[in-house]
């Protein structure tokens, strides 16, 4: 089965890392374009703020994941 048909299989909200390089934006955009995913229902780490999604601020060179990051979430990218 395609990648693409398996995200049906996946549960929202999502969490992102990455978000703002060019994996994370192109899966952003697939997720909101192609499988109609609310922004509100995905979460973004990033070192750089997001505007259009809950951020969490985060760079794994020099951080952990903050635990209060995880709560509510089905699915990690």
């Amino acid at each position: 089965m395609p990648y693409k048909d398996k995200i049906n299989e996946l549960h929202t909200p999502f969490l992102i890392t990455g978000a703002t390089g060019f994996v994370g934006k192109s899966l952003i955009e697939f997720l909101t374009q192609e499988k109609h995913v609310k922004n509100s229902e995905i979460k973004v780490i990033s070192r750089n703020y997001n505007s259009s999604h809950e951020t969490v601020i985060c760079d794994f060179r020099t951080d952990r994941i903050p635990s209060s990051a995880l709560v509510g979430i089905s699915t990690i990218f």
